[in-house]
C-alpha cells in the first residue's frame, strides 16, 4: 500500500457491487469491554454482522487495508488508522448491519470513531426500517442499544440513543471524520453499538475505523473531526439501480 498516500489520507470514494444473503444473527457474547475497534486483528471478532440483499446480489461488511471495495472493487479510502478498517459493499438492494455487545465502565464518558461513506444516488432516503424491497431506502443510522435485543429493532423502548443518522438533504458524501459522543448518562450498562446501512437506490458504500471507548480526558473530544480530504470519483456517477 502507498505509505505517502495513506499519510496524506486521502478519500477515494466508492460504489457497491456485490453482497449476500444472511451473514449471521447470532447474539454474542458480552465483552467486558469494546473490542478490537480498529479492526486491528485482520478479522471481526467480538463483532458480529447482519446482511441481507434481494435475490442473487451480495451484501456485507469486510475488514480490509484494500484500497479499493471488496464487492464492486471501485476505490475506497485508504483505512484512517492502523492497517484495517471496516466497509460496507454490496451490488444491489440490500442491508448491512456491524454490531458488539459490551460492558460501559463507570469511567467510560466518550465514544469516537472515524467514519466515510460514499452515496452514489446522491440523496438520503431515511424511513423508520431495514426493508430493503417496494421500498426507497437510502441510509446510514449508528444507534447505542439496550444489549441482547434483536439487532434489527428500531423499537424506541430498545434503542437507548441514536448517535448518527444520515437525513433527507445531507451531503452524499462524508471524508474520513473522526466523530465523539458523550456516552456518560450509561455509564455502568450492558449495551451494543449498531452501525446499519440501507441501500435501494443506487451504490452506497461506508467504512468504519478506529472505535473507541473511555474517559473523555482521555478520548479527543471534538464533535466532528476531518483526518482527509473527499473526491467523488466520476467513475460511479449518480443514478438508480
Amino acid at each position: 500500500m502507498n505509505t505517502q498516500h495513506r499519510t496524506r489520507r486521502r478519500v477515494l470514494h466508492v460504489g457497491l457491487a456485490a453482497a449476500a444473503l444472511l451473514v449471521i444473527d447470532a447474539q454474542p457474547a458480552l465483552a467486558a469491554e469494546l473490542r478490537n475497534g480498529g479492526f486491528e486483528t485482520g478479522g471481526f471478532g467480538p463483532w458480529d454482522r447482519l446482511s441481507d440483499a434481494v435475490d442473487g446480489a451480495q451484501a456485507r461488511w469486510t475488514v480490509t487495508d484494500e484500497e479499493v471495495a471488496p464487492i464492486s472493487g471501485a476505490p475506497i479510502p485508504p483505512p484512517p488508522e492502523g492497517e484495517f478498517q471496516a466497509v460496507a459493499d454490496q451490488n444491489e438492494p440490500g442491508f448491512n448491519i456491524l454490531y458488539q455487545d459490551f460492558d460501559l465502565g463507570t469511567d467510560d464518558e466518550t465514544l469516537t470513531m472515524t467514519l466515510w461513506y460514499s452515496n452514489y444516488a446522491e440523496e438520503f432516503r431515511t424511513p423508520r426500517s431495514f426493508e430493503f424491497e417496494d421500498i426507497r431506502n437510502q441510509q446510514l443510522r449508528i444507534d447505542l442499544m439496550k444489549a441482547g435485543t434483536s439487532v434489527r429493532s428500531l423499537n424506541p423502548e430498545n434503542i437507548l440513543a441514536t448517535l448518527y443518522r444520515t437525513r433527507k438533504g445531507d451531503e452524499p458524501f462524508l471524508e474520513p471524520t473522526e466523530l465523539s459522543f458523550d456516552i456518560s448518562r450509561f455509564q455502568g450498562r450492558k449495551v451494543r453499538l449498531r452501525i446499519a446501512q440501507v441501500a435501494t437506490d443506487f451504490f452506497f458504500n461506508v467504512g468504519v475505523d478506529a472505535v473507541s471507548v473511555g474517559p473523555a480526558a482521555v478520548l479527543r473530544t471534538a464533535t466532528t473531526r476531518p483526518v482527509g480530504t473527499s473526491t467523488a470519483p466520476a467513475a460511479l456517477p449518480g443514478g438508480r439501480w
